[in-house]
Formats: C-alpha cells, sequence, structure tokens
C-alpha cells in the first residue's frame, strides 16, 4: 500500500511504499495504462481506480486522458475564462498548461533542473537550467475574478505573465510583447499601472519591490 504520492510538474509521478519508489510517465494528454498503486496520478490530480479518469475541480469535472478531452461541457464556455472549446482540455496545450479546476488553464510551474552541484552548492560547468529564473514574482487574481475576460484577453493576460515568469523579462517589456497594450501609470506614488488586454479590457497591477500584483481585469477604465 502506497503511503505518498507527490504530483510532479513534468507530468511524472512517484509511488513511494514502504521502502520502494516507483516513477511513472504519462502521454502528453496523461494517458498511461500502468496502474497506479495511490490516489494520484497525472499532474498531481486524483484519478478513479476503475475508469481511469481524472476528477478536476473536487469532482466538478471528469477528464478523460484516452479521449483527451472532458466528459462534460465547461459552464465557463464557450465565452468566458474555460475558452470557446467546452470539452477541450488547457486549449489543447498540456504541455505547457494543466487544469486543476476543471474550468480553466494554468502556466505550469518552471522546473529547474541542475545536473550537478559541487560540495559549497555552487553549479559547475556540467550544470544545466531548463528556465530562467525572474526577477519579479507574479501575484495573479483568483479564478472566478478573471471568468469573464474574453479568449483575445486571456491569450494577451499569459503574455504578460510568461513574460515575466518565465523569460525573466520586466513589466514593461512584458506590456510590449501584447502588442500595442497602451501602457500608462495611474498612481505614480502607488506604483499602480494599466494595461490594455484586448478592447475595452484592461488589467491593473501594483508594482512593488520584486513583485508585480495584478489588482484587476475587465472592463474597467
Amino acid at each position: 500500500m502506497a503511503k505518498v504520492t507527490c504530483g510532479m510538474p513534468d507530468g511524472t509521478v512517484k509511488e513511494r511504499a514502504e521502502r520502494s519508489c516507483e516513477k511513472f510517465s504519462y502521454a502528453p494528454y496523461g494517458f498511461n495504462v500502468a496502474p497506479l498503486a495511490g490516489v494520484l496520478g497525472f499532474d498531481g490530480q486524483p484519478r478513479d481506480g476503475v475508469t481511469g479518469c481524472y476528477l478536476l475541480g473536487a469532482g466538478y469535472r471528469v477528464y478523460n486522458p484516452a479521449l483527451m478531452r472532458f466528459n462534460s461541457a465547461d459552464s465557463w464556455s464557450p465565452f468566458g475564462k474555460g475558452g470557446w472549446h467546452t470539452y477541450a482540455y488547457v486549449s489543447c496545450d498540456p504541455v505547457n498548461f494543466f487544469d486543476p479546476t476543471g474550468h480553466m488553464r494554468r502556466v505550469k510551474p518552471l522546473k529547474l533542473d541542475v545536473k550537478r552541484a559541487n560540495r559549497q552548492g555552487q553549479l559547475n560547468a556540467s550544470s544545466s537550467i531548463t528556465s530562467p529564473v525572474s526577477p519579479l514574482k507574479v501575484k495573479r487574481l483568483r479564478d472566478r475574478d478573471m471568468k469573464d475576460l474574453s479568449p483575445a484577453a486571456e491569450h494577451n493576460y499569459n503574455i504578460f505573465v510568461d513574460a515575466i515568469e518565465k523569460e525573466g523579462l520586466s513589466f514593461t517589456e512584458a506590456a510590449k510583447k501584447m502588442g500595442d497594450p497602451n501602457l500608462k501609470i495611474t498612481n505614480k506614488k502607488l506604483g499602480i499601472w494599466q494595461v490594455r488586454l484586448d478592447g475595452g479590457q484592461r488589467m491593473t497591477f501594483r508594482v512593488g519591490e520584486g513583485e508585480v500584483e495584478i489588482s484587476q481585469v475587465g472592463g474597467h477604465t
């Protein structure tokens, strides 16, 4: 019987039972024919032992890795945060995103792959880091505060966040990657900025020391 089950951000899961440890690999959409001893599976999500499906969002929706889609439609689709396809899993991009809620995709955590280090903890020349570490951290909004964003606004939101977290860019450089965002400061004393996501939908954020805190998105001015 498994004592500890740990979900890994790259889609692998390690099962630790007593003194043994097993590692499982998955297809991009989470399919795996091997039985699991524990409860958690692909992306660290709970898997039903009978059907092999995943119960995302505390059982809100059933995801079928064999069909590579959900078994039921998303209540946030097609005009909300759930995306235009009501049955698609993470907008058909499981390599870069995952969905723990059954509603909307999220960017997978960065993987820091350090192959070797000397006894002082310093990286050797043969060591490698697969993703840059951003000097800024992004404090995101809750899922329910973003469900009314249009698909285009959601796309630009992800561009902005990924540019900071994955590429290590400043918030001004991240805004430029969105095209013509009309970036402007609205409160210089508090460090509050605003950027256009799509049409009349905008994003307001505060720039602090080492952090970009997103406070609001939507049709505000």
